[in-house]
């Protein structure tokens, strides 16, 4: 019988990884479609818009890997590192706030 820790992990690793390649895909069609067509690249709302989608991947990249890679393969770089703790918790609050504000202003 499975625990609910290893269904947890499987899922953290599974769900994780589509989430993420989803996100880089999904993200990166939409920083290839608003700087590309020029009719796009008039509207101030663009920039916010490719700001917010570039801040999406560092989000997700940064957020989601390393929740994967700590609870799918229990290897936690904040507990062996302060600096990356330091560094991820920041990173992640700045993104996080960084896509609101995008939000807002367009």
């Amino acid at each position: 019988m499975m625990s609910l820790s290893y269904i947890n992990q499987q899922l953290t690793i599974y769900l994780g990884i589509f989430l993420l390649i989803i996100g880089v895909i999904g993200n990166g069609l939409n920083i290839w479609i608003f700087s590309s067509t020029s009719a796009y690249r008039r509207t101030p709302c663009t920039f916010y818009f490719l700001a917010n989608s570039v801040d999406n991947i560092l989000f997700i990249g940064i957020n989601l890997i390393s929740r994967v890679v700590s609870i799918g393969f229990n290897f936690d770089l904040t507990q062996t590192s302060v600096y990356w703790c330091r560094a991820r918790q920041y990173f992640i609050a700045v993104f996080g706030l960084f896509s609101f504000t995008c939000a807002c202003l367009t």
